[in-house]
């Protein structure tokens, strides 16, 4: 390990630009490589989603069952909620460990084809997400159908997530954090705007990732000319 970690290190004083896909990326490339990034937010195809006015009166998460996604803290947080229904969507090792928990106000799905799960994005009252990412393309796919996302507010979530707008973020990977942040969106849900989400969302489309790639090089190669 050690003499990999060198290797990695000693070869990354070649690289001329570090890109990172956020800002959450970026601290890391610095704390480690000591050199800064440019951030560019990575592609999200938000035009395949469609905005949905009326939600129906459900929480979802879609995930691997994959212990760094704490998907149990979320089916623990609405354990302790059971006038609140949860689905759960997707597959993984821990499934059934986590399924095994979960009371009946809980629902889990396998993973679902893209359409479905789309459909559930949109009609859900909001979306949970207690992993720390890197970025979390799967928290702006939500927004991008106006749903409301209830997210850490450590990583990448921190950053494509406005807090008391398109959603609220929670400060502690465990139940009662998701609680708290689940009690005080139901406080303010008459003021979501899903218009206002999906057009938050629309900032990390495609076209704008490409439009910032081709600067970023474009730039750089007229550094390199001149």
């Amino acid at each position: 390990l050690f003499i990999l970690r060198n290797w990695d290190l000693k070869s990354a004083e070649n690289v001329n630009y570090f890109i990172a896909n956020s800002h959450h990326i970026a601290e890391k490339i610095k704390r480690i490589y000591k050199r800064d990034s440019a951030v560019i937010y990575p592609p999200v195809d938000v035009d395949k989603f469609e905005v949905c006015e009326n939600k129906d009166d459900y929480y979802l998460i879609a995930s691997r069952f994959v212990p760094y996604k704490k998907v149990d803290l979320v089916v623990e947080a609405f354990n302790k909620m059971p006038d609140k229904k949860l689905i759960v969507i997707g597959s993984g090792p821990e499934k059934e460990k986590v399924k095994s928990i979960a009371k009946s106000n809980i629902e889990f799905l396998a993973h679902q084809p893209t359409e479905k799960l789309k459909e559930y994005m949109k009609k859900a009252k909001g979306f949970v997400f207690a992993a720390e990412e890197d970025f979390g393309i799967v928290v702006v796919e939500a927004m991008a159908c106006g749903t409301p996302v209830i997210a850490l507010n450590k990583g990448g979530t921190a950053e494509s997530v406005l807090d008391g707008k398109t959603g609220i973020l929670f400060n502690e990977q465990n139940p009662e954090s998701i609680i708290n942040a689940v009690k005080k969106f139901e406080s303010h849900i008459n003021d979501v705007d899903v218009q206002f989400i999906r057009s938050h969302a629309e900032k990390f489309n495609r076209t704008n990732f490409e439009s910032n790639i081709k600067e970023f090089v474009a730039e750089k190669l007229r550094n390199f000319n001149n």
